[in-house]
């Protein structure tokens, strides 16, 4: 019960001008980065997923082996040129850079092209393609 306290302290202190901070102000900031990061890396990486997963082109080793060396490579490596590359853009003091990165998941592509190699039957996808359905459309209700 004393996080409820902690709560009640501080929006009153937010109403009264004690602290400058807006609580629901920074929930709604909050739960727009996590829905829009959540929906963003599980569109991209299952696509991705799903291309490398399904599709047989040459360069599937070499794409996968890239997409799993640019998940080893750390966050503090490039931390300084995306900051670079977010004020050259005039995106700074948004929420841009916070949701942009989210698109790029190399470990969410690992884990989803591993399921999809281990559980998903490609027949589905060419029985949905004999029945005339999109490949997008076969990615959003099948995949």
């Amino acid at each position: 019960m004393a996080q409820f306290k902690n709560i009640e302290t501080m929006l009153d202190w937010s109403a009264s001008g004690k602290v400058q901070y807006d609580a629901f102000t920074g929930y709604i900031n909050s739960a727009i980065i996590a829905f829009s990061c959540t929906f963003l890396t599980v569109l991209f990486a299952g696509a991705t997923a799903y291309g490398v997963c399904v599709y047989d082109f040459r360069l599937k080793g070499p794409a996968y082996t890239f997409i799993l060396a640019v998940m080893m490579v750390p966050v503090q490596v490039t931390g300084a040129g995306f900051l670079s590359f977010m004020i050259d853009l005039n995106l700074h003091n948004t929420k841009w850079p916070l949701i942009i990165p989210a698109i790029a998941a190399p470990a969410i592509v690992f884990f989803m092209r591993s399921y999809m190699k281990s559980s998903f039957p490609l027949e589905i996808v060419e029985a949905a393609r004999i029945d005339g359905s999109s490949e997008f459309s076969t990615f959003l209700k099948i995949a």
